[in-house]
């Protein structure tokens, strides 16, 4: 390599370059060879003067990191007889090296993978500070103004850096128990409204995140505790902290501390039985005390203004059970609003969503032993703002409809609206949402003719001249929850909490009891009616359309 120079003598910025260009292979020289920061800080600035005084007196040099090489050992011979002569310090097992390129040397040495190791477990502020300061070269003033942090506060952040990286060279990092067996989420999903960016199961959607999140379940946890019961460094982790908590996800505490906000599920099989039955005795009581009250409501129900496909009044049941058995009405009966007082759990996220987020711990053990037909979406109502119609329905094991509440819209209720009242005709422009009404079971082809396929019950409209989809005249006909079978109900809701709780986390504690109260398995409450023969098995049609109930101003024809 070709040197300036100024007239026999390497050019003073040209010897400025080179410095900087081996500053940190010094510093990696001095790491390899002392025992803590401070003393290859010292060793690495001893260096750093000599190499360059050296420079300034040099003509050409052909082998660069041979020779700085000789000048790092030279001042490291000086610097342990230094040492040697001011203590007991014993070098009788140092060995000085002579020619050859430190640098490899330098990359390969295991304390210089342990201060890069250090390095990626400090705060995202610290690593910048560090890097600006060690790697580039900047000072403390220039690195001040960049970040826009006092000098103070600069010289404390690498104060304590340099403090951390010396404990954690002296320290095995392990992992926790998530970092070996990690764990998978599944059943994501949420109680309330999802936004812009869907809902639990769009965030977490890495096995990462879930970790993350189940990591800071149980006791609130830094950034770094996380990272280290993971078993990853934290750079990797910091920004996916960052958009947990930034959409509600992860709650930040003081300390800066994480704890989950999140109902995770992981009741071990053996208690999961427990809650089986339970809920099992819970569905026969509201066959025996409330089912009938409904039958008897609505067996006339032409006079209520009720369409059902073929008058077939079970198909009406099929709808109207789960119905009665869901939302408001449950709630108002077995909920206790003062249990989610001054709590957070139902969170109002920045896209838009606002909705309690809840998933499972995937078992296969307990998969296996799990019956999937028991699992059912939520409640799903649906209103358009530009007809009067709304809709409810609910998504189980019994139809044939997929994707769930994303494949729930709005459109396809307006397309079914504007064919009831004979204004959309099939041709070439419509064919698309004709297709669409038939994929979700909300028309068939009967011999020929498209017939409507789902039950449409005849409201008026509100104050806003608009239906809607959870409070209408249908609602009010619904017969009030006997005393004695809220008892009953509560009585065996209160065992499932106490046989719960015990898997969850005490933040938790208020959501598991309040969710608890309304532990009730609308599935099983059907399969019971089945078994009694009130309700027939579903044709094949019938599936394709059963738990959709139509508010409209209007019936068909």
């Amino acid at each position: 390599m070709k040197a300036f120079k100024r007239g026999n003598l390497m050019d003073k910025i040209y010897a400025d370059k080179m410095i900087e260009k081996y500053q940190t292979m010094f510093y990696g020289f001095a790491l390899s060879k002392t025992y803590t920061i401070d003393e290859a800080e010292e060793l690495a600035a001893r260096i750093v003067l000599e190499a360059y005084v050296t420079l300034l007196k040099v003509d050409d040099i052909s082998n660069w990191d041979g020779y700085l090489y000789r000048i790092a050992s030279g001042v490291y011979a000086r610097y342990v007889k230094e040492i040697k002569r001011n203590s007991n310090f014993a070098i009788d097992d140092m060995e000085i090296t002579s020619d050859v390129d430190f640098t490899k040397e330098i990359m390969q040495s295991e304390d210089y993978k342990l201060i890069k190791r250090e390095i990626s477990w400090l705060s995202k502020i610290q690593r910048e500070i560090i890097y600006m300061h060690y790697y580039e070269n900047n000072k403390i003033s220039y690195i001040s103004h960049a970040l826009n942090l006092p000098v103070g506060t600069v010289k404390w952040h690498l104060h304590d850096a340099k403090k951390i990286m010396k404990e954690g060279m002296e320290i095995v990092r392990n992992s926790g128990e998530l970092g070996i067996k990690p764990v998978s989420f599944c059943n994501m999903g949420h109680n309330g409204w999802a936004g812009d960016k869907g809902d639990t199961s769009d965030f977490l959607n890495t096995k990462l995140r879930q970790n993350i999140a189940y990591s800071a379940y149980f006791d609130a946890k830094t950034v770094s505790e996380i990272a280290t019961e993971l078993g990853v460094s934290p750079v990797f982790i910091e920004d996916e902290v960052d958009i947990l908590e930034e959409y509600g996800f992860l709650d930040k505490l003081s300390g800066n501390k994480y704890l989950t906000n999140i109902k995770i599920d992981n009741v071990p099989l053996i208690a999961f039985d427990e809650i089986i039955n339970l809920q099992k005795e819970i569905s026969k009581i509201i066959c025996d005390e409330y089912v009938p009250l409904l039958e008897s409501k609505f067996i006339n129900y032409h006079e209520l203004g009720i369409y059902i496909p073929e008058n077939d009044f079970g198909y009406l049941l099929w709808s109207l059970v789960p119905m009665s058995l869901g939302g408001q009405f449950w709630d108002k009966a077995f909920s206790d609003s003062c249990l989610l007082e001054g709590t957070h759990y139902r969170v109002k996220r920045k896209d838009g969503g606002d909705f309690i987020a809840h998933a499972s711990i995937a078992d296969n053990e307990k998969d296996l032993n799990i019956n999937a037909h028991f699992i059912s979406s939520g409640d799903m109502t649906r209103g358009s703002m530009q007809y009067p119609v709304a809709s409810w329905q609910l998504s189980s094991d019994f139809d044939l409809r997929e994707f769930g509440w994303r494949d729930n819209l709005t459109s396809d209720f307006e397309s079914l609206y504007l064919f009831m009242i004979g204004k959309m005709d099939k041709n070439e422009a419509t064919l698309d949402k004709f297709r669409r009404l038939y994929d979700r079971g909300l028309i068939i082809n009967n011999n020929g003719k498209d017939e409507i396929n789902v039950v449409v019950v005849n409201v008026h409209r509100d104050d806003n001249n608009k239906v809607n989809g959870w409070s209408n005249d249908l609602f009010s006909l619904l017969p009030a929850y006997p005393d004695n079978m809220i008892r009953k109900v509560k009585e065996k809701t209160h065992l499932i909490y106490e046989i719960e709780k015990k898997y969850y986390p005490k933040h938790m504690h208020k959501l598991v009891e309040y969710y608890a109260n309304l532990d009730i398995n609308k599935i099983m409450v059907l399969d019971e009616l089945v078994e009694r023969g009130v309700l027939k098995p579903l044709t094949e049609a019938q599936k394709k359309g059963v738990m959709t109930v139509i508010f409209s101003d209007t019936l068909p024809n």
